[in-house]
């Protein structure tokens, strides 16, 4: 389920009419792999068979599509309606053990992924909020991976793949080596990440600010980082 998940997050789509409601996955010819499984995960944990496998004319591309209400209602509730710039990793599946996360991030990676040259996997996304959610799964299941924007793409269209694409300019870039715990921007140890700080610069705001004091070492956690209250520090300042 969690694979299925991943790979509507790469090559999925949805939508519907006043009677009407569909979902669809996109490959190509060389894909076909993939879209039996999807066919089989689907089956196996609904009941629900595809409508139709179209391959649209002149083209490598396959589309797997369901006319399915339920399966539709399934979708939306799993992960919801974004649109491709919006899509993300649900909340609830950030925090599942990293096996199952695994099986999402290896879905993705089949849809919208690549081997990089020299060793590696990389994935590519237009949605920031899913790519940082790809890189969320991927710490938990001890990788470091790198995060980057790609504006060289370039506004174009094309086929990629043997699917029609629509570039919108930009795109986000995960990278890792599935075998390291590191690399140039920071690393694991001791089930923590530890990051290189680029810069520090003071931004100003008018918005309130809170001093928190917890226990002991006066560290905590918010927003997924570790903080430590400098309360102490301005005493001797």
């Amino acid at each position: 389920l969690m694979r299925l998940i991943g790979y509507y997050l790469a090559d999925g789509s949805m939508h519907h009419g006043e009677h009407s409601w569909h979902v669809a996955f996109h490959f190509n010819t060389e894909e076909m792999e993939y879209v039996r499984d999807v066919e089989r995960i689907v089956f196996e944990k609904f009941g629900i068979r595809p409508t139709d496998i179209r391959q649209p004319k002149g083209t490598r591309g396959v589309n797997l599509r369901y006319a399915s209400r339920p399966l539709f209602d399934i979708i939306t509730g799993m992960i919801g309606p974004e649109h491709v710039h919006e899509k993300k990793v649900p909340a609830w599946a950030l925090w599942v053990h990293p096996e199952l996360q695994a099986e999402l991030v290896e879905g993705h990676w089949r849809g919208d992924g690549t081997k990089r040259t020299g060793g590696g996997r990389s994935h590519c996304t237009v949605s920031k909020t899913l790519a940082e959610g790809l890189r969320h799964c991927l710490l938990r299941m001890g990788v470091f991976a790198n995060l980057m924007l790609n504006t060289a793409v370039g506004r174009h269209t094309g086929v990629v793949r043997g699917r029609k694409i629509v570039g919108c300019g930009y795109n986000y870039i995960v990278q890792y080596d599935e075998k390291r715990s590191y690399n140039r921007g920071g690393l694991i140890h001791g089930g923590k990440l530890v990051s290189r700080i680029r810069s520090v610069a003071e931004v100003g705001s008018d918005l309130p600010v809170y001093g928190l004091q917890v226990e002991e070492d006066e560290s905590y956690y918010a927003g997924g980082l570790m903080h430590h209250n400098s309360s102490h520090c301005l005493e001797h300042l």
